[in-house]
């Protein structure tokens, strides 16, 4: 095995000695498989229950009359449509991209320097990981815990990443050479 353990990384990011091996040779680890393929089986329920919301909101809508009472009521109803179909889009790209991640089994690999960044959104902080080539979005206890680990070691310490390359996630991380 020529992989380069760090327990730290190992529980900040979720992974094991197992995973890091079949990335280093080109491959999803079973568990990997598991995780991508259980997070994209949640964003189909997801997307089909947004779907189903929809579709008996249109159903209360033109069975009370609601429409018939508004001004232009198709328009509004489908505008309404229209803003409730918006997530549902998101999380139905959301689950394709895990398909084609799981489809191809190859995850993608970056070395070099990490950077942490963290952004308020309109829903909240959005806490990443990114370099020129990748931005993958994490928790904030991984961020936290993460900003400690390079605290420590140093902010120049190179890494090899490995991560899915349509969804993004974060798969398996080891040192290559840490900064001095």
């Amino acid at each position: 095995m020529h992989t380069n353990l760090d327990p730290d990384l190992m529980r900040i990011f979720d992974f094991t000695a197992d995973d890091l091996e079949a990335n280093h040779v080109g491959k999803l680890s079973e568990r990997q498989i598991e995780r991508l393929s259980n997070r994209q089986k949640h964003g189909q329920w997801l997307a089909g229950s947004g779907c189903i919301v929809a579709a008996i909101f249109v159903f209360l809508a033109f069975g009370s009359g609601l429409s018939t009472s508004m001004k232009n009521g198709s328009t509004s109803i489908m505008v309404i449509l229209g803003v409730m179909a918006l997530p549902v889009i998101y999380i139905t790209l959301g689950t394709m991209d895990r398909d084609a991640d799981l489809t191809r089994n190859k995850p993608k690999v970056y070395v070099g320097r990490l950077q942490l960044s963290l952004q308020h959104g309109k829903f909240g902080p959005i806490y990443r990981i990114f370099t020129s080539e990748v931005d993958i979005k994490i928790s904030p206890l991984a961020y936290n815990l993460f900003d400690h680990y390079l605290y420590f070691k140093g902010k120049d310490t190179v890494f090899r990443l490995y991560y899915a390359p349509n969804s993004n996630e974060l798969l398996s991380l080891e040192v290559v050479e840490q900064s001095k």
